[in-house]
């Protein structure tokens, strides 16, 4: 099966189909069933596989909306600004912006629904297949858990305290809904259940886009690294220091496993062209272990273009919405090529075609906004309450699709690549061993493809491991700009609740997000996350 036929499966499902006569007139009411498609039937190809599973992958577009939302702009990474009467919004995203964190806010209950439906197809598919004979019915069982094991880590990352569906028993019972499990609980359930669908996962996807054990590797390497926070509530989580994968047994030591059977796997390796990443082919990236799969097409494409460009610079109109502050951007070096995803200064009106960032529009006539200002981006934003049209740094990591179907682009989006698992690695040995030459090393072969020429790190110039732990985190940054990992990154750091040089320090229940206001009226066995 080729490429696009895979995607077609995989985004759109492949239909049930059953076949029934009606005999006699339109007023006999009885029927003979000549053909039914059950389930037992039904389960027998690679494509009525893929069919079942197709609404499971599906979801993960949804995440790119919600889960990437709460990662990003909550953090100092990605700001939203009201221009004029666009983007308020009832004022959402000015209030993630400034951790103004309500209960009631609809984004909260927007990730909490997404994740959940995942985990509903996953657990309706897992009930089926309990009770029905397939073949390779263990791996397409470990492919399911995994994926319902990725809306956990997520709901664990997000929200921490959270019922957990689908351990004994795959439907919720309507008189007794799930109660709210301890963090610490839900993390050693994503554990679980990630160690016992990798040993039934294949090394190879048994078609493009399915997942296979080195996902399970990659999940477990960052649920390990994130230990010392992922087994804390919020009161428990230092919100001014490292909260270290040392506070958990072994956990450093499992990073550092997890993060090596990938590296070492042999199906990956660094893309010698960074770019290839997050290009529109970027499906033939060798670095790319787990995304979701996008087609130019409606209903099935990427839109980040759309987020961040001006409403003059693409057709259809983009929204003009999201922006980096400019805290953040300054932090990057001029000579590092990952700066290029930026879009600062004047803008033009013919996109280049198979680019990313200012690679993309620097040709053609200058753009105006819609006031016929020069559309100049600037890297400051004077009043986020009242920006104007040009105000901010845009990011245009994932480039244009020049196949785009309206806001639909084709670029898949990468959850995790090969590069993360050299920075988990080198963070994890840092906390094992203090500052050593394998993590520099480490750091210099991601940094190794930015720079001409290069930019090694040197080890003495990081004496302890404080040191080294914030070089980390800043190569985190440079690297992982706009790919949903900062706000994870800075809890684990301590400086979740004092990203922003401009505020006060925000309260510590920020480091966990609301159990949506929707959910506990819903529900009368959730408990609310503390200081909420």
């Amino acid at each position: 099966m080729n490429r696009c036929c895979t995607y077609r499966a995989l985004l759109r499902g492949w239909p049930f189909l059953a076949l029934a006569i009606l005999l006699g007139s339109c007023t006999n009411l009885e029927e003979e069933t000549f053909s039914v498609v059950t389930p037992d039937k039904f389960y027998r190809t690679d494509r009525e596989i893929t069919a079942a599973l197709a609404p499971i992958y599906a979801q993960l577009r949804a995440l790119e909306w919600s889960y990437w939302t709460m990662s990003q702009v909550t953090t100092d990474e990605t700001v939203v600004p009201t221009r004029g009467s666009d983007w308020y919004d009832d004022r959402r995203w000015l209030n993630l912006h400034e951790h103004n964190f309500l209960p009631s806010q609809v984004d909260f209950n927007g990730a909490w629904v997404d994740l959940y439906t995942g985990i509903a197809r996953a657990n309706g598919l897992l009930q089926t297949l309990a009770e029905i004979d397939v073949a390779n019915k263990e791996q397409i069982e470990a492919e399911v858990r995994l994926l319902r094991a990725f809306y956990y880590y997520c709901l664990l990352d997000l929200f921490g305290n959270v019922p957990i569906v689908g351990d004994d028993e795959f439907v919720v019972d309507p008189e007794n809904p799930p109660p709210t499990e301890p963090r610490s609980k839900v993390y050693d359930f994503v554990k679980s259940e990630l160690l016992a669908a990798r040993e039934n996962l294949p090394e190879t996807p048994p078609l493009p886009g399915r997942v296979t054990k080195w996902v399970a590797d990659a999940l477990l390497a960052s649920l390990y690294l994130n230990a010392g926070v992922f087994t804390k509530n919020s009161t428990q989580i230092n919100p001014n220091g490292y909260n270290s994968c040392m506070d958990v047994p072994n956990a450093c030591q499992e990073a550092v496993r997890h993060a090596d059977n990938v590296i070492n796997s042999g199906y990956f390796q660094l893309a010698a062209n960074w770019f290839q990443n997050f290009l529109p082919d970027n499906h033939n990236s060798p670095e790319i272990i787990f995304a979701t799969q996008h087609l130019p097409e409606p209903g099935l494409g990427m839109n980040f273009v759309m987020r961040t460009l001006h409403y003059h610079q693409l057709t259809p109109s983009p929204w003009n919405g999201h922006s980096i502050l400019a805290e953040t951007y300054n932090l990057f070096d001029d000579d590092d090529l990952r700066k290029t995803i930026f879009l600062v200064g004047q803008q033009y009106a013919e996109p280049r075609g198979n680019c990313i960032g200012r690679q993309c529009y620097s040709q053609g006539a200058p753009l105006q906004d819609r006031a016929g200002n020069p559309l100049a981006y600037t890297p400051e934003i004077n009043n986020v309450f009242a920006a104007t049209e040009y105000e901010g740094v845009r990011v245009l990591k994932y480039g244009p699709d020049p196949a785009h179907v309206g806001g639909d682009h084709g670029n898949d989006y990468a959850w995790f690549r090969l590069a993360e698992m050299y920075l988990i690695k080198a963070e994890a040995l840092n906390e094992i061993n203090g500052p050593n030459a394998e993590s520099i090393n480490l750091i210099n072969q991601v940094r190794a493809r930015v720079f001409d020429p290069p930019k090694p790190l040197n080890l003495a110039d990081y004496p302890s491991k404080e040191a080294l732990r914030e070089a980390i985190l800043k190569e985190r940054l440079f690297e992982f700009t706009w790919e949903a990992k900062r706000r994870q990154d800075l809890i684990r750091h301590g400086k979740y609740t004092r990203a922003y040089q401009f505020k006060p320090q925000s309260p510590q229940r920020v480091l966990l997000l609301p159990i949506p206001q929707a959910q506990l009226d819903a529900n009368p066995n959730l408990q609310q996350n503390p200081g909420y």
